[in-house]
This record gives C-alpha cells, sequence and structure tokens, in this order.
C-alpha cells in the first residue's frame, strides 16, 4: 500500500512539474512591453497663446499595433512594411499605461490608420480632386505616410523595454494627411 501511495505522489509531483515548466518557459522567453501614450491637444485659435497656456500633454488612451520591424533606416526607425503581419494590440488605459508580453525582436508601433492599407486607399478615392477647400491626395506623400518610418522598440527576453509615445493633435482643417486645406482659417 506504501508503495502506491508513494508512486501516486511521484505521479502527483511529475505532473505538476510539467504543467509549470511551459509556462515558466515562455515567461523567461518573452520580454514585457510597457507603454505610456500622452497626446498634446493642438491650438487652433489664430494666434498663439503664452507658453503657459498652450495645451499640454495628458495621458492618452488607445489602441496601437505592433508589427515586426521592416527595413531600417539606420537612425532609429524602420519602415512600415504592410506585407508583415501585426503581431499583436495593446489598449492604453486611462492613464495611457498599457503593458504586454511580446518575443524577443525589433518592432515598430503604429496606429489603425496605418495597420492596412484600407484608410490609404479611402483618402486617394475621397480626396482624388481638388475641392473648392481642399487640394487633391499627393500620392507620394500618402505612400510615405504610410510607410514612415517608425521608431523602433526592442524586446529582449527576460527584460522590460519602457516605450514612451507621444501624439500631437490636429487642427480640424490638417486631419487628412497629404490633401492641403486651401480653405478660410479661423480667425
Amino acid at each position: 500500500m506504501s508503495q502506491i501511495r508513494g508512486g501516486l505522489l511521484l505521479v502527483t509531483l511529475l505532473a505538476g512539474c510539467v504543467t509549470q515548466k511551459p509556462t515558466e518557459r515562455i515567461l523567461d522567453e518573452t520580454g514585457v512591453l510597457h507603454l505610456h501614450t500622452t497626446r498634446t491637444e493642438a491650438y487652433c485659435k489664430g494666434v498663439a497663446p503664452r507658453h503657459e497656456n498652450l495645451p499640454t500633454a495628458q495621458p492618452w488612451s488607445t489602441t496601437l499595433y505592433i508589427r515586426t520591424a521592416g527595413n531600417q533606416d539606420g537612425r532609429g526607425g524602420a519602415e512600415n512594411d504592410l506585407k508583415l503581419a501585426i503581431l499583436d494590440s495593446l489598449r492604453t488605459d486611462d492613464h495611457g499605461q498599457g503593458r504586454l508580453r511580446l518575443p524577443p525582436g525589433t518592432y515598430i508601433l503604429i496606429d489603425h490608420d496605418r495597420a492596412t492599407d484600407r484608410r490609404y486607399h479611402q483618402l486617394l478615392k475621397d480626396h482624388a480632386e481638388e475641392t473648392q477647400h481642399r487640394g487633391a491626395a499627393d500620392k507620394d506623400c500618402l505612400d510615405k505616410w504610410m510607410r514612415g518610418p517608425f521608431a523602433l522598440f526592442t524586446i529582449t527576453a527576460g527584460d522590460t523595454t519602457m516605450v514612451e509615445h507621444h501624439i500631437s493633435g490636429k487642427c480640424p482643417w490638417s486631419t487628412v494627411p497629404c490633401a492641403p486645406w486651401n480653405g478660410p482659417l479661423p480667425p
């Protein structure tokens, strides 16, 4: 009877070790991206106020997409290569904070508009011709807008990589990339 109990105890212990090792290995083979996002609203009301009255950076809740870095430019940036799959996405909280485990590698953060070419083609279609207040979309400019370069970050197994990501807001007349506003501006 004691041999059976001993055998069951050994099997139970071994089963516990087997189920824990893959989890431990996964944690050891990944790193953590700790992302902090901020956004500064654009000042869109004419003559700029004194420096202390300008909008300041605030925490920003958003979703960003993570793609393996494409061709690197040698200056800390990389191309947004749409042939490479989106690896994951990360939603930051109301404090602009987000964390995600990733395998070791070099990545870029991209916004929703450049995760696929859907917005690119929609912009070309919607702004194919000049209108009363907006110029036609410049395809070369949109190609550069899609490709980047975007800032790189590197994940190392067992480490945490801190990334600060800041976005500057746009005035309503400048929200369409590569299609210049020709209409009246506010006073």
